[in-house]
């Protein structure tokens, strides 16, 4: 017997660099008012950081045939030997094309060659009982 498991997807913000990946989410409140605390400085952050890696802890890509707006980049950290995985949905796939962009081209110059990428034919995601 087998079901099917839902993904729990939440808005959050994605900053790529040369050399990191970010994840973190807004503080729409930011800089309101200008809530100063003291003379030139704003009260809280724009962003809160959720996590990040390094560009050349990733190792791959899965897309899906049947979900065009979304991708899993798959990490392996050298230094720790953790393995993680972000699943990330996308408002369309033009924005999914640029955001793949801006992760494949510091990726590529590092290493000198295409990401890896897997495309699977659906995001079903099943556990065996």
């Amino acid at each position: 017997m087998k079901k099917s498991m839902s993904l729990q997807l939440e808005p959050i913000g994605i900053a790529v660099t040369a050399a990191d990946i970010y994840l973190v989410e807004d503080n729409h409140y930011w800089p309101l008012q200008q809530a100063k605390v003291s003379r030139g400085s704003t009260k809280g952050q724009q962003f809160k950081h959720c996590d990040q890696h390094a560009i050349t802890d990733i190792q791959g890509l899965e897309l899906y045939e049947d979900a065009q707006c979304d991708v899993t980049i798959n990490f392996h950290s050298e230094d720790t030997g953790e393995e993680s995985q972000w699943h990330i949905q996308t408002e369309s796939a033009s924005t999914l094309a640029a955001f793949m962009s801006a992760l494949q081209l510091p990726w590529q110059q590092l290493f000198g060659v295409a990401m890896p990428q897997i495309t699977h034919p659906t995001i079903t995601i099943q556990d065996e009982f």
